[in-house]
């Protein structure tokens, strides 16, 4: 896997000095090729040698190629799909400007006395607050008073403790480490403070605050055009971490060795479906005719309240499949969006099955390393390609190739779904936060140690996580 330097380094070219760099590299590899081919006449190793040499600034331009590219992508740009098959998913980050620390800090007061939040809805704003937490040499801590402002606390902790769990692991890495990787993170002296959110976050301006783009919020999921977005390792990571995948795979090859040879698709109804068009609507109904399918609800989710039961069509509710890990009696299995992210994924590429993920809406942080065509099969949102991804899928010639992807993604499960790796995938989202910190704040830190006793001595309460 090539490694993305860029990370720590962002760029925000604009689409003309894209387009400017594309033509000087398609010149410069035509130049390249003629060169080599003219010292081939005269000196094979020398001709060779020289060529490679002019190929190394390609090499370096190319790392930052294709970040440049997908940071230009905007919320207005209809044809995600066309672009998504050529920009990896490339989070976190943030917009041009920065982080604004004196923005962010009166934020964090207004949390304190109920006066600011990001959130329009008063429900999604009592059930899902912005969380403070702090991060310094002494440990984690929380704001006990937000959270506890939570009125649904069953599926606010059900989110937050896995996601605590992780800070402290992370924490205590970052303390054991002499590591280069994370230098912001280590010459923050008196630490830092963040914001997290465990709703959903189904759109771009959740970061929004006094009609600007200057909240920055670590959440579970990004909208895949957003700008402002700090995607973290979310819960149901961590939760999938904590199981031994060694164990685990080699129990499925055992146990599911056996498969029937069809696409298995089942979840809810979730994502809004006021005219027939959500994806997995559509899905489900592409399914009806489709033997090589086996793809129905088990449940409508809320925001269909008003959805009836007959209105669906014949064969579309099917029975659930419990527990999870048996969708592996089948030989592929297909994965969505709902309502925003599928958290689901994750876990997928740990099965023994070959997984088919239609083009997401919405990623969470893990997307940014997985491949298409390497650690699972993709689908466009718009399904036009569903034939042709199927006779991939049930066509015997191309086993080999299903099985290999298929052992790619079971590879990554056993290196990146563990606690160590998703602790290391966090402290880059710290430090990526502190870099755009920087940016926009040069002088963030001073002004951190003026405000940090006043945020542990107000109404926040912030205590030390466990």
């Amino acid at each position: 896997m090539s490694h993305d330097f860029s990370l720590f380094f962002p760029t925000t070219s604009s689409s003309i000095h894209f387009l400017a760099l594309e033509a000087f590299i398609h010149l410069y590899v035509r130049f390249c090729f003629f060169l080599c081919m003219s010292f081939l006449r005269k000196g094979l190793i020398l001709g060779i040698v020289f060529a490679l040499v002019l190929r190394i600034p390609f090499l370096f331009v190319s790392r930052d190629f294709s970040r440049t590219t997908n940071d230009d992508l905007t919320s207005s740009d209809s044809t995600s799909s066309s672009l998504l098959n050529h920009h990896p998913y490339f989070f976190p980050r943030w917009g041009i400007e920065g982080i604004v620390f004196d923005d962010w800090m009166s934020f964090v007061q207004g949390l304190g006395n109920g006066t600011a939040s990001t959130v329009l809805s008063p429900k999604t704003r009592n059930r899902f607050p912005e969380i403070v937490y702090v991060v310094d040499a002494y440990g984690v801590y929380v704001s006990s008073t937000l959270v506890q402002r939570s009125t649904l606390q069953r599926t606010f902790q059900h989110r937050q403790t896995p996601t605590e769990q992780l800070f402290t692991v992370a924490w205590q890495l970052l303390k054991e480490t002499n590591s280069t990787r994370w230098r912001l993170l280590q010459e923050a002296k008196e630490g830092f403070p963040f914001l997290t959110w465990y709703a959903d976050c189904k759109s771009c301006h959740y970061h929004n605050w006094n009609n600007t783009y200057s909240i920055p919020l670590l959440t579970t999921c990004a909208p895949v055009l957003c700008q402002y977005a700090f995607p973290i390792p979310n819960y149901q990571n961590v939760l999938s971490a904590q199981s031994n995948w060694e164990q685990l795979q080699a129990s499925y090859r055992t146990h599911y060795s056996s498969q029937q040879r069809q696409l298995l698709w089942r979840g809810s109804l979730s994502a809004p479906n006021e005219h027939f068009n959500s994806t997995r609507w559509r899905v489900v109904v592409h399914a009806q005719n489709d033997p090589r399918v086996d793809a129905g609800f088990v449940s409508i989710g809320h925001i269909n309240a008003g959805f009836q039961w007959q209105n669906l069509g014949a064969g579309m509710l099917r029975p659930a499949v419990t527990p999870m890990s048996d969708f592996q009696r089948y030989f592929a299995i297909l994965d969505m969006d709902g309502n925003a992210w599928s958290s689901r994924f994750g876990e997928l590429l740990c099965y023994n099955s070959i997984v088919v993920k239609v083009e997401p809406a919405y990623v969470e942080s893990i997307n940014r390393d997985l491949i298409p065509w390497k650690h699972y099969i993709p689908m466009a949102s718009n399904l036009s390609d569903w034939d042709s991804v199927l006779d991939f899928l049930f066509d015997s010639r191309n086993d080999a190739k299903i099985q290999r992807i298929i052992q790619n993604a079971n590879h990554w499960c056993r290196q990146q779904l563990t606690m160590p790796a998703l602790a290391a995938r966090l402290l880059d989202v710290w430090e990526n936060y502190l870099w755009h910190m920087e940016k926009g704040s040069p002088q963030w830190q001073a002004k951190w140690s003026e405000y940090k006793a006043s945020i542990f001595n107000s109404d926040l309460n912030m205590v030390k996580l466990n």
